[in-house]
């Protein structure tokens, strides 16, 4: 009982400061029957902390050596297609550059990452570059800062910046999406968002990627490990935002219709 109100407890906004207070009160009941192997290591306070903070199957796999079962996973390791960013010339006007925000405002006890992922679409082949996957734990005003810089990075190194840029409208998301519009047209950016409503299931829509994964039609850079590791354990690691927001710039990406190089000479242009 103790147990399940420290989880409560643990995911409020204060959480930290509360936890540890509600552990120390309740501490003689909390240790009751517990052995750690290397307490001078790791506390039961620090496992505990731990296995929500991590999730229970990444926390089982590292602490407790009871490795997630790739089975209960959605994508398989195996299926990522890494690309060489020096063989790759983003400044080419055959990209265009899609962008969306999961801020993770109101969602679930573990949702306190955000994540801000760009992809670089190619206009002929379709395949689909992530360029960036920006997930960090940050306030919302960070969110909007950081998102506005990422289009004015892209301005200045690649001459152009997004062609659309996601950003969910549902529960508290829709606050986050009005302050980012305000915020891009102060700066003079105008940034093209786009509303998401993400009403269908999370986990149903993220599998929709799977086929985008396993053709290698996402391509994946192996510098993003927060990401990779979110798209290695999901649905069974304890953060997931960097998925959700690959998965709704990708939706957001596919709407654009690839161009076909067409010969002017054969058309007597």
């Amino acid at each position: 009982r103790n147990g399940r109100r420290f989880t409560q407890t643990f995911s409020n906004e204060n959480h930290e400061a509360d936890a540890r207070e509600f552990f120390e009160r309740h501490r003689e009941k909390m240790l009751e029957g517990t052995e750690v192997l290397w307490e001078e290591k790791l506390s039961y306070y620090d496992l505990m902390v731990m296995r929500l903070t991590e999730g229970e199957a990444s926390f089982n796999s590292e602490e407790q050596n009871e490795p997630i079962n790739p089975e209960d996973c959605i994508f398989n390791p195996e299926w990522f297609e890494f690309y060489n960013e020096a063989e790759i010339d983003f400044k080419n006007r055959d990209f265009l550059f899609f962008g969306f925000v999961d801020p993770s405002l109101g969602k679930t006890k573990h949702s306190d990452f955000s994540a801000i992922i760009t992809l670089a679409k190619h206009k002929v082949s379709g395949y689909m570059y992530v360029m960036d996957a920006d997930i960090e734990r940050r306030h919302p005003d960070k969110i909007i800062g950081d998102i506005l810089e990422k289009e004015k990075m892209l301005r200045r190194d690649y001459g152009r910046g997004y062609k659309k840029f996601g950003a969910e409208t549902v529960q508290f998301q829709w606050f986050l999406k009005e302050e980012l519009a305000k915020a891009s047209a102060k700066a003079g950016l105008y940034l093209p968002i786009e509303e998401v409503p993400q009403t269908s299931d999370k986990t149903m829509r993220i599998q929709t990627m799977q086929p985008d994964v396993k053709n290698h039609y996402i391509k994946f850079n192996k510098r993003h490990k927060r990401l990779l590791e979110q798209m290695e354990h999901f649905p069974m690691g304890a953060h997931d935002d960097g998925v959700d927001a690959l998965e709704g710039c990708r939706t957001i990406a596919k709407k654009m219709k690839r161009f076909r190089v067409l010969d002017k000479g054969k058309l007597g242009l």
